[in-house]
């Protein structure tokens, strides 16, 4: 998807030499000049060494996505040159420091136009520090890009304001001198003309501060990643927050403890991968059976086993319909961006209090860990709170309250602990309605019935998804979770017709059969190697359906999949 209004630019290098801030840094002074802009990570398991990049597309319009190429490329050491090589990708331009280049110039990458910088030695003379180094290249790229230094330095204020004076001034200084020691013509780009107000965020600290404005209360999780800074935000705001932040030393010890937060009456959620949702089995059918509500974040990434621990893949949807042992009602649910990752895990909490069931809120690598650029009007709408059958008095006395009585809509009024007259007994065996064990079929049948009557009422009242794009298109693309933007950008360029769901179990099949059957060809996009949501789309009678699956840890890039489509189409 070549595009005159978006430029991409890719900072490469090994782990531990500052891919990340330069990049962070980068965004967020293009954010501060007013571009839109999206950033990509890659890196692998390793704290040092093999090869980190952050790739940024920026653009005066919205923009959502990544690129599988990139227009500008600043490698950090000469492995990173040979890494770009090895992708077969030819960026436009390479601005570096002549450390990081080859002496022989047959191994730079083939039409690239080479800008080189003599950085380091210029630094040593100045006695900057050698860190600044990163501060540098991106005062040359700004210049490159035509835009003010002042930018730039308003946002190294801010960035390094708790290293103190001292740091600040290495890094305007390094800035300064990479800005002035580019001697090429720049490229043609102006600044923004409309200021919109924005912040850059990924989708994992959207879903922090949904949950904070969804009055969550208690975060527990042990770290794994690309789930982990989900934990580091809500621990860094505890003292401004009316939350308690714990740090499980197991992921089977996050979700006990999150069970008993919320069978308390907390407003609870607990974050993990793939590998710990298989370890919190046990507890979530503890939840379908005690009825107890928590919202559940799986950050998805390659599996199986450790797989590719830090890339990218959507394959956990089917343990996040099946999770447990036995049948027990749940919701799935996956947002496609930081937007709606904010709002969808405010109505998680509220589904999961008013069901009293676990909800699976499916994230992944892509969306969890990229940066978006967000109006701050995504904030404005806050979704209502609804705590469900929650008794907070109770004027009739009991012996023991029926806990799990047999109410019309299947979810018994749920009494607190500490409510005197509440008084009830909680077990992982089935029980009757005072929580007493019990081995009578005549109850067990009639309990399962109750719980499981939760997934009709669901189907029922769960948002159906809408189509978009040209509904009057013969090709409808479907997806799921963080595909969500990049199909958006296919569909608009091809003139089709997209559907992206959001809650993905418990379906209403009829509802989707209606929505998907008047098209001729259905295309379903999915990363990962089997289509797991095609068997639902199987299920509500649709046919027709064409998979484009991607597994390779890599999520879809925009111009790859307007290729793939156009072939189908």
């Amino acid at each position: 998807m070549t595009n005159k209004d978006i430029v991409s630019i890719r900072i490469g290098g090994p782990a531990g030499s500052g891919v990340k801030s330069v990049g962070k840094l980068l965004q967020k002074s293009l954010q501060h000049a007013g571009f839109y802009s999206f950033g990509y990570l890659g890196y692998p398991s390793l704290i040092r060494g093999g090869y980190n990049f952050y790739q940024i597309n920026l653009s005066q319009q919205p923009v959502d996505y990544s690129l599988s190429y990139a227009d500008i490329f600043i490698p950090l050491n000469s492995l990173a040159l040979e890494q770009i090589k090895k992708t077969g990708s030819k960026p436009r331009y390479i601005i570096a420091d002549k450390t990081a280049l080859p002496d022989d110039k047959r191994d730079l990458p083939d039409k690239s136009q080479v800008i080189k910088l003599n950085l380091t030695s210029q630094l040593k003379k100045l006695k900057i520090t050698k860190i600044s180094l990163n501060s540098a290249l991106v005062g040359a790229l700004f210049k490159f890009l035509n835009l003010p230094l002042e930018k730039l330095n308003q946002v190294i204020k801010k960035q390094f304001v708790k290293k103190g004076r001292a740091v600040i001034g290495q890094n305007l200084k390094a800035a300064a001198l990479g800005f002035n020691s580019l001697d090429h013509k720049p490229l043609s780009l102006s600044l923004p003309t409309t200021k919109v107000k924005t912040l850059v965020m990924t989708g994992n600290t959207a879903i922090a501060l949904g949950f904070i404005q969804g009055q969550g209360r208690f975060f527990s999780a042990y770290p794994m990643t690309p789930s982990t800074s989900i934990l580091h935000y809500l621990a860094s705001v505890t003292d401004n927050q009316s939350i308690l932040v714990r740090q499980a030393s197991t992921e089977i010890e996050a979700i006990g403890i999150a069970a008993g937060a919320a069978y308390a009456g907390v407003r609870t959620m607990v974050a993990t991968s793939g590998g710990g949702l298989d370890l919190m089995s046990e507890f979530i059918s503890l939840l379908g059976i005690a009825e107890i509500p928590l919202v559940i974040v799986d950050a998805q990434r390659t599996g199986p086993g450790t797989g590719l621990p830090t890339w990218q893949e959507q394959s956990d949807l089917n343990i996040a319909r099946c999770a447990g042992h036995g049948e027990f009602p749940r919701v799935v649910m996956a947002p496609g961006d930081p937007a709606e990752a904010f709002h969808l895990i405010q109505e998680a909490l509220n589904l999961a209090d008013e069901y009293q069931i676990p909800v699976i809120f499916l994230t992944d690598k892509y969306l969890g860990e990229s940066l978006f650029s967000l109006d701050k009007s995504t904030f404005d709408h806050r979704s209502k709170i609804k705590r469900g059958k929650i008794l907070n008095l109770i004027n009739d006395k009991h012996h023991l309250f029926p806990r799990y009585q047999f109410d019309q809509d299947g979810i018994s009024p749920r009494p607190l602990p500490g409510n005197v007259n509440g008084i009830h007994i909680t077990t992982s065996d089935e029980h009757d309605v005072y929580g007493n064990s019990i081995e009578s079929d005549p109850i067990r049948i009639k309990m399962q019935t109750k719980r499981l009557s939760k997934l009709g009422s669901l189907a029922k009242n769960l948002p159906p998804a809408k189509a978009y794009g040209n509904l009057k298109a013969k090709t409808l693309v479907v997806g799921w979770g963080s595909t969500k933007k990049v199909i958006q950008a296919v569909v608009d360029r091809l003139n089709l017709a997209g559907l992206h769901l959001s809650y993905l179990y418990p379906l209403n099949h009829a509802v989707l059969k209606s929505i998907l059957n008047p098209y001729q060809q259905i295309i379903l996009v999915e990363n990962n190697s089997t289509g797991q949501l095609e068997t639902d789309l199987k299920l509500a009678g649709v046919k027709n359906i064409k998979t484009l699956l991607k597994f390779d840890g890599e999520p879809f890039f925009a111009d790859e999949l307007l290729e793939k489509i156009k072939l189908l189409i």
